[in-house]
Formats: C-alpha cells, sequence, structure tokens
C-alpha cells in the first residue's frame, strides 16, 4: 500500500481481484491489464495522477499517466496504445536434462531461478519455478530472432551457459526447442519440520552465502549471497535449491526459524551460526529445518 500528500492510499490489485470485490466492469481485466484501487479520506472526484510505466518485448516502451475515479459508476479503464517494433513473435519449448536428484519431489511453486534471453533489439526474461523444470514449459511472446540466452538459479549461484561462454537459440513464428542442461549444478533439499516434528506448511526464506578457504585452511565468507524464498501449503515436497557446487552458509532471512544440525541460538530462536553445506556437481545435498 502505498501514500499520497493527499492522504490518498493505493495498491495494485492481482489479476481479477476487482471482480471479487463487487467492483463492476471487470470483463475485458486479464493478463494485459492491471487494477489500482485506491481510497481517499476526502470526497473527491478523482485521484492521480499514477505513472504508468512499461517495456514489453516486441513493442515501444510507454509512460502514461492515469487517474483513479470512485467506483459506484464502474471500473474506469485506461487503454495504452502500443506501438509494434518486432516481426512477428514465437515461442521456445523449454526441456531439463540432466537435474540431481527427483526433481518431482520439489514443491513446484519455489522459484527455480530466472532465464534470459538477449538479442540487439530485444530483452525477454520469464522466471521459473520447479514446476516448469518437473516436465518442461513452452515460454510464449518472444519477438523473432536470434539470442543469446542465459540461466541464473535464484540462489544466484552459478550461470548457464558459464560466463564468458555463448549460446545461442534462433526464436522463429512457431516453435523453438532449447535444452538446459543441468549436469554442472548442485540441489539442496531443504526438509521443514514445526517444532512438534510435524511437516511445516508456512514461509520459508533461506539465504545462501559463498563459502572460501584461504591459504591457512580456514573459512572466508564471499559476499556472493542469494535468497531462496517460498510460501507454499498444503504440500508434502521439499524445497530444493540449484547451486554451483561448493560450500555454502545456508542460514533464515527471519527470526522463527533455525537449521539443524543446530547452532548457537538466542531466547529468540535467532540462529547464531549458520550450518555449513558442500556440494559438488550433480550432487544433492539434504538439510532439515526446525521451526521454533
Amino acid at each position: 500500500m502505498r501514500l499520497l500528500s493527499n492522504g490518498t492510499t493505493y495498491r495494485q490489485l492481482p489479476t481479477g481481484s476487482a471482480a471479487l470485490l463487487g467492483i463492476d466492469g471487470t470483463s475485458s481485466v486479464d493478463d494485459s491489464s492491471f487494477t489500482l484501487l485506491c481510497t481517499s479520506p476526502n470526497v473527491v472526484s478523482s485521484v492521480g495522477p499514477f505513472r504508468s510505466i512499461g517495456s514489453p518485448s516486441g513493442y515501444v516502451p510507454f509512460v502514461e499517466e492515469v487517474w483513479a475515479v470512485p467506483v459506484e459508476g464502474g471500473l474506469k479503464e485506461h487503454q495504452v496504445n502500443l506501438v509494434l517494433t518486432a516481426f512477428g513473435f514465437g515461442s521456445i519449448r523449454l526441456r531439463i536434462e540432466n537435474y540431481p536428484g527427483e526433481v518431482a519431489s520439489a514443491a513446484p511453486d519455489v522459484m527455480a531461478g530466472e532465464i534470459h534471453f538477449h538479442s540487439d533489439e530485444h530483452e525477454v526474461s520469464f522466471l521459473l519455478n520447479f514446476g516448469d523444470l518437473m516436465g518442461g514449459c513452452t515460454l510464449g511472446g518472444i519477438p523473432t530472432g536470434t539470442y543469446s540466452w542465459s540461466f541464473v538459479p535464484f540462489s544466484e549461484h552459478g550461470r548457464i551457459p558459464p560466463e564468458g561462454v555463448e549460446s545461442l537459440v534462433q526464436v522463429g513464428t512457431t516453435f523453438a526447442d532449447l535444452s538446459m542442461d543441468l549436469a554442472d549444478f548442485s540441489v539442496v533439499v531443504v526438509s521443514t519440520l514445526d517444532a512438534d516434528g510435524s511437516p511445516w506448511r508456512g514461509h520459508v526464506g533461506l539465504k545462501f552465502t559463498t563459502l572460501a578457504t584461504d591459504e591457512r585452511g580456514r573459512e572466508q565468507r564471499n559476499l556472493g549471497m542469494g535468497t531462496v524464498s517460498s510460501k507454499w501449503r498444503n504440500t508434502r515436497q521439499d524445497i530444493h535449491v540449484l547451486v554451483a557446487p561448493g560450500k555454502y552458509q545456508v542460514s533464515p532471512n527471519f527470526r522463527s526459524i533455525s537449521v539443524s544440525p543446530p547452532g548457537d541460538s538466542d531466547e529468540n530462536g535467532l540462529l547464531i551460526e549458520p550450518v555449513s553445506v558442500s556440494c559438488g556437481a550433480g550432487e544433492v545435498a539434504e538439510i532439515l529445518l526446525m521451526m521454533l
């Protein structure tokens, strides 16, 4: 929720949620639009302006100013007319190869990483969760052309292809096939239990920090850090985290969680000494999280 100087608050609603609030005129709301809900302490005829900025792939970037009016008369729509720059659009069928471990055991809504496509004319990115990796997925709405591509896991440790190596894919007006080989990655499998030993069904947030060894064999903590976050319920799957082979510190990013094997904790359950985990290429490492 955001606040304007006149006391008006506003927030963007998820697609289709305006209809659940009983607001008329939402029949045309789909994935190509969004709804802005405003509340004001005063009776006003309109509030704004709100600036909408977008850079849709294959179109000229736009900046639009819109005003919100009371909903009694129905939802006011502001239409943005996009200017096409692409000659056409196609799709990529993504297939995963050599996943370490069993991808079917992963909680499907946990984010796996981001795949990015770059050409001289266009930049396109897609967020992938583990559900996308299980049976492959189709990435649509990509302007035609030749792209270099890369994948970075949400842990921010590792990259496909490696730095300095370019991999290309040609996108036409039909389907292009792309295989992503995870043989050089590792998977950390995170199991979560409640304080009474039952499976945890709430929010989980983890930090992965690279550990290295100096010339005297002492562990050194590098600056590289990635955060993996999940909001998942009513599932028996574990959290999977893709990382490059190496040694990591795993720690929670909120105060109601501890890691087993445990370090020293204060009375509030804050983990003082994060756990270390090591994994090689193609290997699976397992850790257990106990929710305090």
